[in-house]
């Protein structure tokens, strides 16, 4: 269950978006340390990926009763492939070229880091509509990169 909201860019937050996403999400997978305390999986992996370019930044997360909120950037303008691809028809051989070889990158540099998303479409791509640069959303469903057969998704049993 996602449910999101804008709100201004905090000075601390060095960043060029002029906005940042709130997302909140309830709790899947807990049970994982990150700096003594224990939180989401979605909050480790994002951190692990933290330094690849194609990953959406996480500015900060914080823990409620209900769930938690993960605070990252939000290009200005923006919107997912799925509209982008909705509103404008077609990609040309081009862009979806340009737009694939970046998700083929981040996927790349995610698992280098030990951490696959698991969930990889055009909803969970974001495109920044002043660079064409794509960023990959919600790794909810990911998991850290393992060589034995992956039997849980999302907390449940396949």
């Amino acid at each position: 269950m996602w449910a999101t909201g804008w709100v201004p860019l905090a000075a601390e937050w060095r960043s060029e978006c002029e906005h940042t996403i709130v997302s909140s999400r309830l709790l899947v997978t807990l049970g994982l340390k990150l700096n003594g305390k224990t939180v989401p999986l979605e909050i480790c992996l994002l951190t692990h990926c933290r330094h690849v370019l194609g990953v959406v930044e996480t500015f900060d997360w914080f823990e409620r009763s209900d769930g938690f909120l993960i605070v990252m950037e939000r290009p200005s303008p923006c919107t997912d492939l799925f509209d982008y691809i909705s509103d404008r028809g077609p990609l040309d051989e081009t862009l979806a070229r340009n737009f694939f070889k970046q998700v083929v990158e981040t996927a790349i540099a995610c698992a280098e880091a030990n951490v696959i998303h698991r969930d990889i479409k055009d909803e969970n791509l974001i495109v920044d509509l002043k660079t064409g640069r794509l960023k990959l959303v919600d790794f909810g469903s990911g998991a850290y990169l393992k060589n034995t057969p992956y039997t849980d998704f999302e907390g449940k049993q396949l």
